[in-house]
């Protein structure tokens, strides 16, 4: 302990002697820790950390251009999935403020948000009997949505929001923290309703 104690000494003592070396010593040595750090922290957030969803090591996720009659064949032949949802990201427009805003808008089905385990903070989600085609306009709002845009009104459920030129009827509010597994998004409509049933979806959820 005493040898360790002299050497340290005699290390702050060489490095007193050299500032030059010193500053530039130090800073390599911040810029390396900072770089691994900043490189962990990525690799984590992207491929290590789990999904924060119940059951997430059951969750699959494909990401690929499938029409939704596709999709309902693979439910319905496919003996290892239990359950399939599918979601499209498309830009909606919210005229209901000040200034017109460009939103990212989740088309989905009545089973996304099961699946997921996730639930509205307020309200309800998308039912089956809603998302059909030609069913109500409903749409459930992100937590960040229903502040900036709707001034998280309490009494905001049953309202109606003017999204790309039609009335949408709001009926539930996301948890502050409930993400996509593949993307972000302001807002959550039925995918009948909204699109074709023959649309191309960009992504599928799936659980095995």
């Amino acid at each position: 302990m005493e040898n360790l104690l002299q050497d340290i000494r005699y290390g702050f003592r060489m490095l007193a002697k050299s500032p030059g070396f010193t500053a530039v010593a130090v800073i390599t040595l911040a810029l390396g820790v900072g770089a691994n750090t900043a490189v962990f922290s990525a690799v984590y957030g992207v491929l290590l950390r789990p999904l924060p969803y119940p059951d997430n090591a059951l969750l699959v996720v494909m990401k690929n251009y499938q029409s939704r009659m596709d999709l309902d064949d693979v439910r319905q032949r496919s003996r290892l999935l239990e359950a399939g949802s599918a979601v499209t990201v498309q830009p909606m427009d919210f005229t209901g403020g000040r200034e017109p805003v460009r939103l990212d808008a989740a088309l989905v089905d009545a089973d996304f948000f099961s699946i997921l385990g996730a639930r509205p903070a307020l309200g309800r989600a998308i039912t089956a009997q809603e998302d059909q085609i030609g069913g109500p306009r409903v749409v459930v709002v992100s937590h960040a949505f229903w502040q900036q845009h709707l001034g998280a009104d309490p009494q905001i459920l049953g309202k109606a929001i003017p999204l790309s030129g039609e009335p949408y009827t709001v009926i539930g509010v996301m948890p502050a923290d409930f993400l996509m597994p593949h993307s972000e998004a302001d807002l959550w409509a039925s995918l009948r309703v909204r699109g074709n049933i023959c649309s191309i979806l960009p992504a599928a959820l799936q659980t095995i």
